[in-house]
């Protein structure tokens, strides 16, 4: 057994004993019929119902509060805050620089983005700093001053990140290197590859 029917074991032996020291009788006892033990029975579980509406209302409130705060998150999350733009990576780069012990977590808090988008950016960044290139990638904004996240990749670019995989590089170090704003494109090659 596990450690949660061990606990319900316990829980039942020591409720045999309150209703042993109680009434003086255990569930061995023989002195009740058929329909005195079913309506004992019924009477425990109309207990039971009114123990669960009592929590129904109870609850009630925080759950919807709770519901509505995740849709008002989620929405939030799906308004475009997350697209990533020139300022917004001037914003995390600003960021980083005003609070240096924030956690990627912390920092996408604060700016309203992903936690997932802002810890691939701090990771990037770090490697382009590693390099000795500056933190904001070059072309994070496309032809029409749109978003764009996509690097159009050439094929000696290509061959390039294939030889750098295979000599360990990590994605993050690549794009880097390579100036792309993400290493999105380099993870689904490395699986191609069975890198």
């Amino acid at each position: 057994m596990s450690r949660i029917e061990d606990e319900v074991c316990k829980k039942i032996q020591q409720r045999a004993e309150v209703g042993k020291n109680k009434y003086g009788v255990t569930m061995e006892r023989g002195d009740l019929s058929l329909v005195e033990w079913l309506t004992h029975l019924q009477e425990e579980l109309m207990d039971a119902a009114v123990y669960v509406q009592r929590l129904i209302e109870e609850t009630s409130v925080l759950i919807s509060s709770a519901v509505n705060e995740s849709i008002v998150h989620r929405s939030r999350k799906k308004s475009g805050r997350n697209m990533w733009t020139q300022d917004s990576w001037r914003e995390l780069v600003n960021l980083r620089v005003q609070y240096p012990e924030a956690t990627p977590s912390r920092l996408a808090e604060m700016m309203d983005m992903s936690n997932t988008g802002v810890n691939l950016a701090v990771h990037l960044m770090d490697a382009r700093v590693a390099l000795g290139k500056d933190p904001i990638p070059p072309h994070p904004l496309n032809k029409k001053g749109e978003p764009s996240v996509r690097k159009r990749w050439t094929q000696e670019e290509k061959d390039r990140v294939r030889t750098l995989l295979q000599d360990g590089h990590t994605s993050i170090q690549i794009a880097a290197e390579m100036d792309a704003p993400n290493s999105i494109s380099i993870n689904v090659w490395k699986g191609e590859w069975g890198l």
